[in-house]
């Protein structure tokens, strides 16, 4: 069956427990069975419960699971295209779209409240690169011309530090909200 819905069923009988387990591991991930068995610990889909819109804990969730991902990408260089396509439609998606709900509900003045809904189009830039990379099997071990920055998971894990330096910038603003209630 489809693993989508094994891991909605386990997210709706013990959310609060899964969370545990995902705060719990940190480590790195080093192979795609203990990237599944992370991905399907973690309890995050944007209609866990229906009708709740995301927060900035779905945010975090999510934006935990793309590091996952970047992590796996490098680990196995390239064995991981299918788990990237995957992770693109469960996690990346709606972590953009749940980014873009959010933002203008952080609370935030001018500047910052601009920085922050700047955010989730960004990211929406760089799933377009990353579905590039991952169209063209860019997964062979990367150099950046710019940075000089190596990549043994090629342009797919550049374009997946893009995304995780993109949640880190929209997490950093939201740490300068004053309203919570996100």
């Amino acid at each position: 069956g489809c693993p989508g819905h094994a891991w909605s069923r386990a997210v709706t009988r013990a959310p609060a427990r899964r969370l545990g387990v995902v705060q719990a591991r940190d480590e790195a991930v080093s192979s795609r069975r203990s990237f599944l068995a992370t991905s399907a610990a973690v309890a995050v889909p944007l209609a866990a419960v229906a009708g709740d819109a995301p927060t900035l804990q779905t945010v975090k969730d999510l934006g935990g699971k793309a590091k996952a991902l970047r992590r796996l990408v490098r680990n196995t260089q390239g064995k991981a295209r299918q788990e990237v396509i995957q992770a693109t439609e469960d996690v990346l998606v709606p972590l953009q779209a749940a980014m873009a709900e959010v933002a203008p509900k952080l609370g935030l003045d001018g500047d910052l409240k601009q920085q922050a809904e700047t955010q989730p189009l960004l990211l929406k830039g760089h799933l377009m690169e990353l579905k590039e990379a991952v169209d063209n099997d860019q997964f062979s071990e990367y150099t950046s011309k710019r940075t000089k920055d190596s990549y043994p998971g090629g342009k797919v894990e550049r374009e997946l530090e893009e995304v995780e330096e993109t949640i880190d910038e929209f997490l950093r603003l939201a740490k300068l909200s004053d309203f919570r209630g996100v």
